[in-house]
């Protein structure tokens, strides 16, 4: 008789949901017995056939009561007054009742343990932000021109597919972890809020912790950072290192709240991280001003009023260039 543990086994394999651990004990059970892959060969072929079967039949439970109630009907004995034929009428009914429980208990243990679950998409253009609630209680807030692909039902692990940017809000399971697959990484988390920015176009796969442990690691799942709340992990698609950092502030979810936060920064820092995160071109001509403090809720606002407010605080001034980035020149740091 083939132990329980292993059927569940295949069938998570079958769902591709099975994890590496487990991959790897049954494939050691398989090439343990040849009744062992006999076994696996015959779940796979009723999962294929059930598949088949299953994609043009949807069961009518309430049609089937009622049908089953006039069978009953129609095959009972006339009342007579042999004893035995009311017993045999009734061990009739009973086991077309029993046969009838039989059948829901298959068609929920069907949908509960081995029904594929439909796959979602939700998509964002540009400009465009849009909040998922998923099946575990957890949300997520898509950033523009992104994209999540998730399961109408989480089975077991938790698992999403992001491309672009989002900030998630993971429910707790300790039994169950939740983890995000992008085209170069792999983030798993147990519950926490982090934003993940994976955009196709771009040379690096960003994690900023806001509460709680992520693991970042490569799609292949090495080379795994854990990071706590309040750092940074960075995944350069070049190289394939993951690098960690603990910045003075996260501004991991400025498109949301549509401001940059700045406490104690240079000045040459900010203006990075604003170039980078608003994709913008600004440049310090003199650099008297590069390691002036700088301290403010910048509000993403036009471009041009964004390097105003930055020239104004140091009296500097600023203008264009041909090519649509900005200059900032002159000013000094410590502007009575």
């Amino acid at each position: 008789m083939i132990d329980e543990r292993y059927i569940i086994m295949i069938h998570k394999h079958l769902r591709q949901e099975l994890s590496e651990a487990d991959q790897s004990t049954l494939q050691d059970w398989l090439e343990q017995a040849p009744e062992h892959r006999q076994a696996f060969h015959d779940l796979e072929k009723a999962w294929s056939l059930s598949n088949e079967y299953l994609a043009s039949y949807t069961p009518n439970v309430e049609q089937g009561l009622n049908n089953l109630r006039k069978r009953i009907r129609e095959d009972k004995a006339p009342a007579l007054k042999l004893t035995h034929k009311r017993q045999s009428a009734f061990s009739f009914s009973a086991k077309i009742a029993a046969g009838l429980l039989f059948l829901i208990a298959a068609i929920v243990v069907w949908n509960i343990w081995f029904r594929p679950a439909d796959m979602l998409i939700v998509a964002t253009g540009p400009g465009e932000h849009k909040s998922i609630p998923l099946p575990d209680g957890s949300t997520v807030m898509l950033n523009e021109n992104s994209q999540l692909t998730y399961p109408s039902f989480f089975r077991s692990d938790r698992q999403v597919v992001l491309s672009g940017e989002a900030f998630f809000d993971i429910t707790r399971d300790e039994a169950h972890s939740f983890s995000i697959q992008t085209s170069n990484t792999k983030t798993e988390v147990l519950g926490t809020s982090f934003n993940l920015r994976a955009y196709e176009n771009e040379n690096f796969t960003e994690v900023e912790v806001v509460k709680g442990l992520v693991r970042l690691m490569d799609k292949l799942g090495t080379q795994p950072l854990e990071l706590e709340e309040g750092a940074r992990g960075t995944f350069r698609h070049d190289d394939r290192t993951i690098l960690s950092d603990k910045p003075k502030t996260l501004n991991a979810n400025f498109w949301q709240e549509g401001r940059l936060r700045f406490k104690d920064h240079q000045l040459t820092e900010a203006i990075d991280e604003i170039n980078s995160r608003l994709n913008l071109h600004i440049e310090l001509l003199d650099q008297q001003l590069s390691s002036c403090s700088f301290t403010i809720g910048l509000k993403l606002d036009h471009p041009d009023t964004i390097v105003a407010v930055i020239a104004d605080i140091y009296g500097a001034n600023w203008a264009k260039t041909p090519d649509g980035g900005y200059t900032i020149k002159g000013g000094n740091c410590n502007l009575e």
